[in-house]
């Protein structure tokens, strides 16, 4: 039997669908699901604009930041194995960083250790991961670590390769034995060192209202751990029904996942877990994390007490029309969910 939410979002997902039908230049899927069960599976414009090939729900998206809550899973899924421990010091797995720094600081964007972007111009060029690794050790700390909060990809890609360490293997060949495969998600995986990767979504950029072909994303292997993934709407559906079902990783850890664990710093209310971030909306706890790189953007959103999953993947970058979209489809739910 459906729950009065529930009757509620089907009631009322037409609205959604309409407003999605109607947007211009919208190009993508979104797609709203509650209890495991598809509300919403909505495609719109092309893949490939110049072929006519329209996007469909196995159409690979990169996801980039959203790439972290992959990466998050890996770690806790080696403690699980007790092969590491979150509390365990980055110098025990990558020797020549300050010995204070640990694994959940690195989770929680709390090392200290600065965003790559900061330093670009001393990694941009460089192809050998442990080079670019070796460079992230001479950088100046943003902050102790553990006592502040700022933003930083370069710990998720020293998370990867703490996971490469400990494995053996590469992060994707981890990820594709654990939850790639064991779910069948057969468009999910890496997008470096790929040249072609079959249905995956072209990228384009909206400029002067004119949308025209994205450049191409510089040195890839920057991605790794922290915005490498490339997934679909039905993939994505997949790994967020498992996630918050128990299925891939065991409830007392999910709930450390979500833990607020520090304070970001835009605002009280806003704090992060491992991979996903965590507001209190209207009473209700909302986890999301977006994602943005050259040609596409990412958006996945977790009401929580609701059991909600809204996801939206573009390969048009438009960040006006993007925040609309998310703004919008995300105050329908929360109105919905509140009725």
């Amino acid at each position: 039997m459906l729950s009065s939410s529930q009757l509620y979002c089907i009631c009322d997902i037409k609205k959604v669908d309409t407003y999605l039908s109607e947007l211009k230049d919208f190009s993508g899927g979104v797609c709203i699901t509650q209890d495991n069960k598809v509300l919403l599976k909505k495609n719109c414009g092309y893949e490939n604009r110049e072929l006519k090939i329209y996007n469909n729900s196995s159409t690979k998206f990169p996801i980039a930041s959203n790439t972290k809550s992959f990466t998050a899973v890996a770690i806790v899924l080696l403690q699980e194995k007790r092969l590491l421990n979150i509390e365990d010091k980055l110098n025990k797995y990558i020797a020549g960083f300050p010995d204070n720094i640990t694994i959940h600081h690195l989770l929680t964007h709390s090392s200290g250790i600065p965003n790559y972007y900061k330093y670009w111009d001393e990694i941009k060029d460089v192809t050998d991961l442990e080079q670019i690794i070796n460079i992230i050790k001479t950088w100046k700390l943003d902050f102790e670590p553990g006592s502040s909060y700022r933003y930083s990809n370069s710990g998720y890609l020293l998370l990867a390769y703490i996971v490469e360490k400990v494995t053996g293997n590469s992060v994707e060949d981890f990820l594709s034995q654990n939850i790639f495969k064991r779910l069948n998600m057969r468009n999910s995986g890496s997008i470096i060192n790929k040249s072609i990767i079959e249905r995956k979504a072209l990228g384009y950029i909206k400029n002067n209202g004119l949308i025209i072909d994205s450049p191409s994303i510089t040195n890839p292997l920057t991605l790794l751990g922290n915005g490498d993934l490339h997934s679909s709407i039905d993939d994505m559906i997949v790994w967020l029904n498992a996630l918050f079902s128990g299925k891939i990783i065991t409830k007392e850890n999910l709930d450390l996942i979500l833990k607020p664990h520090i304070a970001t710093e835009t605002t009280n209310n806003r704090f992060h877990g491992y991979g996903w971030f965590l507001e209190n909306k209207n009473g209700k706890l909302v986890a999301e994390y977006s994602g943005a790189l050259v040609g596409y953007l990412s958006k996945v959103v977790r009401f929580i007490d609701d059991n909600i999953s809204l996801i939206i993947l573009t390969n048009v970058e438009d960040q006006e029309q993007f925040l609309n979209v998310c703004d919008d489809v995300s105050n329908f739910i929360q109105e919905t969910s509140l009725k």
